[in-house]
């Protein structure tokens, strides 16, 4: 069993604690050796100092050298004495022998104790008074002697609490294996075993209902029933999500309107079909604007769309607008669009943009008709009656404004009405669009109107031009000259038919655009009158006639 398991991490423990306790209890085992054996040669010692101290006195008393060598010669013959010396009070040598084998004799006391190992220091006293000192007895014990009984003791002692220490590691390891280890083990191999959601759960092993082990398997049973259940929600809730998502994945794709989301930079994220649908793009296109700038590249005025992001963004509302987008294929549309910032807490994207857009290009097509038919005349495309009288309100009073004139040219057909009687309606219609285009031809000023009153009337309304003024007469002139131009009425069939004009001007005939109109219709009108076919301009002192 490899010590990844727990079992083999245990007896790893184990073995490792037994050696240390083993070491340790060998190193205390020793010193307990050790300090026993110096306390038994200390003792033994003391016993033969006791024996010969009377006679080791005298004989230091007395400085009987021979004396006192044969008894440290007889200290020394013991089997735990090295060496014995005596010393006088002095310090100096009286015998010394160094052990059994060394033969008494002269200069015997010259020679050195051993430095090491363990020396015993006795005071020698005068026979006859205690108290004073004569000499010192020095003993040095047999340190190889003591070490072997050292040793042998230290490892007697080592082994015997090694072998107790092994014996209780063995214990404790089996102990634990059946209490410990092998529950867990089984525990551990169930719920690897186990499916996660599945109805599988721990077994209680036998004996360990109350205890620890029975409360883990008790609460990892109730965190499996716990996780179970919320697998089975989770399961149910992703079910109905993916339902959810997918409804709305359909109303997305399949909606009449184009849905788009954009980064800040303007990087397409997601747009749905409809959207590229409306600009005719293909999934190539799609990936295109993904890496491009959509709004630049679809709108055709991209600094209006993205005024309306930053407004949105500003207020948190929804602007809206229509505006026109340019197709993949070159064609344009009018969209009603919807922008929307979105704010997030993503700091790489922290808005985003949502556009809603819905083709009006019919609607705008049907406004602009529409708008053009209230502006314009239908049968000569020019502008209509309404138009004139809002235009020339706006003209009278910028002339106030800035003190400049405003000429109005009334413009009456002479012989229109036998056209209709002698040739019909429709031939009519054609002498109306023809003269149109003639009056149209005549005007060559961007702010110059031409505008046909209804019926035979027309009207031109010149701009910073007076009545009186050469350019407002010398048009004038060339009306009545074209206009009197044969006309094509059918096939073979071609009319004359000629035109009276009146001229005013404000501020010279006239204060404001009601009177402006009624000086140029008397005007016109005073020609009719006189012989048609002829301009003049409304009266003033100086009204002239052509």
């Amino acid at each position: 069993m490899t010590p990844r398991t727990l079992t083999g991490r245990f007896i790893a423990i184990m073995v490792a604690a037994a050696v240390g306790l083993a070491l340790l209890a060998g190193a205390l085992s020793y010193h307990l050796a050790r300090q026993r054996a110096e306390d038994d040669a200390r003792g033994a010692i003391d016993g033969l100092v006791i024996a010969i101290e009377n006679s080791m006195n005298a004989g230091a008393y007395a400085r009987d050298q021979l004396l006192l060598t044969e008894l440290v010669d007889g200290i020394v013959r013991h089997p735990q004495v090295d060496a014995a010396q005596v010393l006088d009070s002095a310090g100096a040598p009286l015998a010394f022998a160094a052990d059994h084998h060394d033969e008494p004799g002269a200069g015997a006391s010259a020679r050195a104790m051993p430095k090491d190992g363990m020396l015993i220091t006795r005071t020698l006293v005068s026979p006859f008074d205690r108290s004073e000192r004569i000499g010192q007895l020095l003993i040095h014990a047999d340190a190889a002697h003591l070490h072997a009984r050292l040793r042998h003791q230290a490892w007697l002692l080592a082994l015997t609490l090694a072998g107790l220490i092994v014996v209780l590691a063995l214990l404790l390891n089996a102990v634990a294996l059946r209490v410990l280890v092998r529950p867990l083990s089984r525990m551990a191999h169930q719920l690897a075993a186990m499916q996660p959601g599945s109805a599988q759960r721990v077994v209680l092993p036998v004996n360990h209902a109350t205890d620890e082990i029975g409360m883990v398997v008790h609460a990892a049973n109730r965190l499996l029933d716990t996780n179970q259940a919320a697998l089975d929600s989770e399961r149910a809730l992703r079910a109905e999500v993916a339902l959810t998502e997918a409804r709305y994945r359909q109303i997305f794709d399949y909606t009449s309107a184009g849905i788009f989301l954009l980064t800040p930079l303007s990087n397409l994220l997601n747009g749905n079909r409809a959207i590229s649908r409306l600009i005719d793009a293909n999934a190539m296109d799609m990936q295109q604007l993904r890496d491009g700038d959509f709004i630049q590249e679809v709108f055709v005025d991209p600094a209006c769309v993205r005024d309306m992001v930053a407004s949105s963004r500003a207020s948190g509302q929804t602007n809206s607008a229509d505006l026109e987008i340019r197709t993949r294929t070159g064609q344009r549309r009018w969209v009603h669009c919807l922008i929307s910032v979105r704010h997030t807490t993503d700091d790489a994207l922290p808005h985003l943009i949502e556009g809603v857009v819905y083709d009006v290009t019919q609607r705008r097509m049907l406004e602009s008709q529409s708008a053009y038919l209230a502006e314009h005349d239908a049968l000569t495309g020019l502008k209509s009656r309404a138009f004139f009288h809002k235009v020339l309100h706006h003209y009278v009073e910028r002339a106030r404004t800035i003190h400049t004139a405003v000429t109005l040219v009334f413009i009456d057909l002479d012989e229109f009405k036998n056209v209709n009687d002698s040739y019909g309606h429709e031939a009519g219609d054609r002498v109306l669009v023809e003269c149109a285009r003639r009056l149209q031809g005549l005007i060559h000023r961007s702010a110059d109107l031409v505008v046909r009153l209804g019926g035979d009337e027309f009207t031109i309304v010149l701009e910073g031009v007076g009545a009186e003024e050469l350019q407002a007469q010398d048009l004038a002139r060339r009306i009545v000259r074209v206009l009197q131009e044969a006309i094509e009425v059918a096939p073979g069939a071609r009319v004359s038919i000629g035109a009276s004009v009146g001229l005013a001007s404000f501020p010279l005939h006239a204060s404001d655009s009601e009177q402006l109109v009624r000086a140029a219709d008397r005007a016109m009108y005073e020609v009719k009158r006189v012989g048609k076919s002829a301009w003049r301009v409304a009266d003033t002192p100086k009204a002239q006639t052509g």
